[in-house]
């Protein structure tokens, strides 16, 4: 179940070898807290690493920013990977400012469906409705929501 004190909640996914996970919300430094063990918990149950989608991500600071960098770091540590597969506009301009893209584009993988960058969701209107309306790169999983729940 969600918890309403929460602002950033992470779907978990098995695709294989790697795990995938869809961040949604607000990262900064309170929910990143919440999501940074069960992050670093899903990096060491899958074989060769994570694949990102951060579309849904409406805010990321520089905490939030830290948690990914953090996530990449303990990846390199156990010979895997962190690849941003999908981000929302602002997760775009912020990992293009500070020179992150690159650390998080995946590499050649034989027999896994990368594209040759991360797709940027389209910007949109700061309605309700256009919220609601916007269409986001999806992958394929079978989310499980967690701010902190456990991984099956």
């Amino acid at each position: 179940m969600h918890d309403p004190g929460c602002r950033a909640v992470a779907l978990y996914s098995s695709r294989g070898a790697r795990t995938g996970v869809e961040i949604l919300g607000e990262l900064d430094l309170d929910s990143g807290r919440g999501i940074r063990g069960k992050l670093r918990e899903a990096l060491t149950r899958s074989a060769r690493g994570l694949d990102l989608d951060l579309s849904g991500l409406e805010f990321c600071d520089c905490a939030g920013l830290s948690v990914l960098m953090d996530l990449r770091q303990q990846a390199a540590l156990q010979g895997k990977t962190v690849v941003v597969r999908a981000v929302s506009p602002m997760v775009d301009r912020l990992l293009a400012i500070v020179g992150a893209r690159e650390l998080f584009a995946p590499a050649a993988e034989p027999n896994h469906p990368a594209s040759a960058g991360f797709a940027a969701a389209p910007a949109v209107e700061a309605s309700p409705s256009a919220a609601l309306s916007r269409s986001r790169t999806h992958m394929t999983w079978m989310p499980q929501p967690s701010c902190g729940a456990a991984i099956d």
